[in-house]
Parts: C-alpha cells; sequence; structure tokens
C-alpha cells in the first residue's frame, strides 16, 4: 500500500510539473518562482550589499575625481597675460602633473570657456609645453573646465601659514608630581 501511495504521489508530481499546452503553465509558473524565492532567500544579504557598497562608493568617487580636477586645473594666474603663455609656476605644475601625478590621473584641466579665444590659446600653450616633454606624443590630455580653481598669491599663503605658526602655543611639559614631593 505504501508503494502505491509513494507512485501516486510521484505520478502526480510528474503530472503538475511537466506544462502541458495552457493547462499547466501556472503550475510552472508557480514552481519556478517557489524555486526562485528560494535562491533568492538563500544567497539574501549578497546582492543587495553589492548595490549598497555601489552606491556608498559612488560619491566618494565623485568627490576624489572633482578634488583631481581642482588640483590639475590651471587657472587665470598661471598665463601671462599678455600672451597667454605659461608662467614658471604653470610649467612646473603641468611637468608635476604630467610625470608624477597617478596614471589615471594626468590630465590637465584649464579654466575657460571652450569658445573663448584666450582659452584656446591657453591650451595650445599647454599642448606645446606637452608635445616638448613628449615628443612621441603620448602626454597627458588638456581638457576645458567650467570649475574655478581656488588661488591666491604667495604671499597670503606665507601669512596664513606664519600666521598658524604663530598662534601656536609653546610645547610644556606637565608638571612631575614626584619632583614636588607629592605620592603619585
Amino acid at each position: 500500500m505504501r508503494r502505491l501511495v509513494v507512485l501516486l504521489c510521484l505520478f502526480a508530481s510528474i503530472g503538475v510539473c511537466t506544462p502541458s499546452a495552457q493547462g499547466n503553465d501556472w503550475a510552472h509558473r508557480a514552481w519556478h518562482g517557489f524555486w526562485a524565492g528560494y535562491h533568492r532567500n538563500k544567497h539574501w544579504p549578497e546582492p543587495f550589499q553589492t548595490l549598497d557598497r555601489r552606491a556608498v562608493m559612488q560619491p566618494i568617487e565623485l568627490m576624489k575625481n572633482n578634488g583631481w580636477r581642482l588640483h590639475n586645473t590651471l587657472g587665470d594666474h598661471l598665463f601671462l597675460p599678455d600672451s597667454n603663455k605659461l608662467t614658471n609656476a604653470a610649467r612646473i605644475k603641468v611637468h608635476w602633473i604630467a610625470t608624477q601625478a597617478p596614471s589615471r590621473r594626468r590630465t590637465v584641466f584649464i579654466y575657460g570657456s571652450e569658445h573663448d579665444p584666450n582659452t584656446q590659446a591657453r591650451v595650445a600653450s599647454v599642448q606645446s609645453y606637452l608635445n616638448g616633454l613628449f615628443p612621441n606624443g603620448d602626454g597627458p590630455s588638456v581638457l576645458v573646465t567650467h570649475v574655478i580653481p581656488r588661488a591666491a598669491a604667495g604671499d597670503i599663503y606665507s601669512e596664513v601659514m606664519n600666521g598658524y605658526r604663530n598662534s601656536q602655543p609653546a610645547p610644556v611639559l606637565p608638571a612631575n608630581p614626584a619632583a614636588a614631593g607629592e605620592a603619585p
């Protein structure tokens, strides 16, 4: 009797699981949905953790990219006003970007508008300098950006640093209680 019940259950499950034309389509979808839900629950946190990690890292990557863009941007003060040629400080900065910056961050940005003739002259000046550094033409790319670089004269930075140093209190060691005759 037991074998008969097992065989009937086996045939019934085969009949329910094998799709025939239209009648058992709902059974197939239900069976597939059951196993899809099972596997989703079995591997539960991982698929969602990956998306969460990416969502957390995207703003950080954006901030890093913006920081490098700001650092590698040549502003108005790094070009001669009459000829739009590079100043000595600009040559040093472009040389550092081209040779010392991490390889994926070696892009020189120039502040300005793409349609401005002064900006085009500045791009040509930087390209000319880079062609001198890399005669085979594999130097960093030069792009125009609208982000204004933070910059000021060197005297201002010196004043800020000197003011910071002068405002620091003198280093003092804590009093030694044993020297004063006090018990620790």
